[in-house]
């Protein structure tokens, strides 16, 4: 009894982290705070200060410091420490946390495969986002807009063909889809889960803009569903 007491518990810890609504601005400043700091170094130090997060004096940047790399961990108590403060997150940090356990969630299983499997056979599965992925990378669904009132885009198709052409070339992403509309681009690509959407996206856009600047540096990205179309009403009408 005691035992599946505990399953559920752990179930519905899991079910409470997947329900969170990760809005778009939040997954890019998460693939942003990655980008631009030394994680890998701090895991010790992140491990021994997971309590911090418990405590509401602890300045929020310091929070998402921590969450950051106890994302990165493989441990256990790292996944349990971001567990625990989900049960009573900063409102602020509570879509921030939620990448973050499901980011861990990820590599704690790995570990756990590979000590099952041995490291030679095991396949790292993907766990993340709705909108799934492959053994190595996860799909992500992202909007770039053009400047202008003029359907620029139609205009200019040749080329943002063979600049996207180009860039589904680059190891570790995979361009699969591209739809044209007025002034909107709608793109979806499979990245390594290593590596940073964030700079994928906006890779594309310079390489664009270099051969004539026609798109925003400004764009809508999601890995958990398709994009629909009154979203991207939604994020147009935003930018007006």
């Amino acid at each position: 009894m005691e035992k599946k007491k505990t399953a559920q518990k752990k179930r519905s810890a899991r079910r409470r982290a997947l329900d969170i609504r990760i809005p778009p601005e939040v997954h890019k400043e998460y693939v942003s705070f990655h980008s631009e700091r030394d994680i890998g170094s701090r895991t010790k130090w992140a491990l021994e200060h997971r309590d911090l997060l418990l405590k509401r004096k602890t300045p929020l940047e310091e929070k998402k410091e921590i969450l950051s790399i106890l994302a990165h961990s493989p441990e256990l108590k790292a996944l349990y420490g971001i567990q625990k403060y989900l049960k009573n997150p900063d409102q602020k940090l509570e879509s921030f946390a939620a990448l973050a356990w499901q980011e861990c969630e990820q590599r704690v299983l790995e570990r756990g495969m590979e000590k099952l499997f041995g490291s030679r056979d095991f396949v790292p599965p993907l766990i993340i986002g709705g909108l799934g992925g492959d053994a190595q990378n996860m799909r992500y669904q992202f909007v770039l807009t053009a400047i202008g009132s003029e359907d620029i885009v139609k205009e200019n198709m040749a080329m943002l063909t063979r600049v996207f052409e180009k860039e589904a070339r680059v190891k570790g992403e995979r361009i699969e889809e591209i739809t044209y509309r007025p002034n909107v681009i709608v793109c979806s690509s499979l990245i390594s889960h290593n590596a940073a959407v964030g700079n994928h996206i906006e890779r594309i856009i310079a390489a664009i803009n270099a051969e004539k600047e026609i798109l925003r540096n400004h764009y809508l990205v999601v890995n958990t569903h398709e994009i629909a179309d009154d979203e991207i009403a939604e994020y147009l009408a935003s930018l007006e």
